[in-house]
């Protein structure tokens, strides 16, 4: 490989190796910092889902609470009287929560509030007598309700552990239907809420999920399709019981800022990554060519001193200038010789033969 070709590929080296560590730090640092800022999004309404959630289950216990201590109650329950176990639950005027009395057979005396809950299309759930119990084993379903019960006795029963004692349970208890859904979802800004039992979707504030649709069945934050559309999406168990089975799943819109670098910015790098890969390229063949000419001449008049030839000009050099017409003789560098006159030694034989 000639000088001029390493002097250039040297230089493509210090200017694009630098570069490119720089972008893929900045891609790194931009990349976590989306992510972090999804993450807190999607914390965000979560936490604000569980505080609503949290107080309407507060509702719940104290209806059911203040249920049990109804003198009324447990007289009608204990006589079997329907209509007016029917009365006193429409008494509580309640809208949003489900009130209803079981006897301890499980049939239901009567039921108030919300007892007609919109879950998504395609969903099937348990009839409501199979719901009120604390532990419906074989039921699928029963994570839609999520509720508070007691059980009531007859006052003078002993042991009042037993079960001849016992007149029945009331429940108070919110459906976890698509409605509530959307109160709980009203401090959440953009995000959606979607229950889910399994992989399957129950209820969600998104409009166009149905039942045949499928969430992930595992927890965490992850990119994916819901209703056709890409979403970020973050999913826990709906509470802290241990075997819960329902699972919230908080999801949020994948545009540019929340779905971490699209494909757009990927193709802006990399453009600009070839761009500056060309104009160091031409950079470096310039400068490898300012350089490597005067040493390339200077290494040709080493070699031409190594063969002895010292009257070869420089290659590439201009020819002297010559003064004067072409007979004109060269000055000499040697310097001119100088006669000095020296005066005659003197005779003195001959001058003295003169005299005589």
């Amino acid at each position: 490989m000639s000088l001029r070709a390493r002097l250039t590929l040297y230089f493509v080296i210090i200017v694009v190796l630098p570069v490119t560590a720089v972008t893929a730090y900045g891609w790194h640092a931009v990349a976590r910092s989306t992510q972090r800022q999804i993450r807190s999004e999607l914390q965000l309404a979560r936490n604000s889902a569980a505080v609503a959630f949290d107080a309407r289950l507060e509702r719940a216990h104290g209806a059911v609470a203040a249920l049990a201590g109804d003198p009324g109650l447990l007289q009608a329950m204990a006589a079997g009287d329907r209509r007016r176990v029917q009365a006193l639950l429409r008494r509580q005027r309640v809208s949003d929560l489900l009130l209803a009395v079981s006897d301890a057979d499980g049939r239901v005396l009567g039921r108030a509030g919300n007892t007609t809950p919109g879950f998504l299309p395609g969903v099937r759930r348990a009839p409501l007598g199979m719901l009120l119990p604390t532990e419906p084993n074989g039921v699928r379903s029963w994570p839609m309700l999520q509720r508070h019960t007691a059980d009531l006795r007859q006052r003078g029963c002993a042991p009042a552990s037993s079960r001849r004692c016992l007149l029945g349970t009331v429940t108070a208890g919110i459906w976890m239907d698509s409605q509530e859904l959307q109160s709980l979802a009203r401090g959440a800004l953009d995000a959606d809420l979607t229950l889910a039992v399994g992989d399957t979707p129950v209820a969600s504030t998104i409009g166009r999920l149905t039942a045949i649709d499928r969430v992930p069945a595992a927890d965490g934050v992850r990119r994916g399709k819901l209703a056709g559309r890409q979403v970020v999406m973050s999913t826990e168990p709906l509470t802290s019981e241990v075997g819960e089975q329902a699972r919230l799943l908080v999801s949020i819109p994948a545009t540019p800022t929340t779905a971490g670098i699209d494909s757009r910015l990927l193709a802006i790098v990399l453009l600009g990554l070839v761009v500056v890969c060309l104009v160091a390229t031409l950079l470096g063949s310039v400068l490898a060519r300012l350089v490597s000419r005067p040493l390339g001449e200077l290494a040709a008049q080493a070699r031409a001193i190594a063969r002895g030839d010292f009257a070869s000009p420089p290659q590439g050099s201009a020819p002297a200038a010559r003064s004067g017409s072409s007979t004109s003789r060269p000055r000499s560098s040697a310097p001119a010789a100088s006669w000095v006159s020296w005066p005659a030694p003197s005779n003195a034989c001959g001058s003295s033969s003169a005299s005589t």
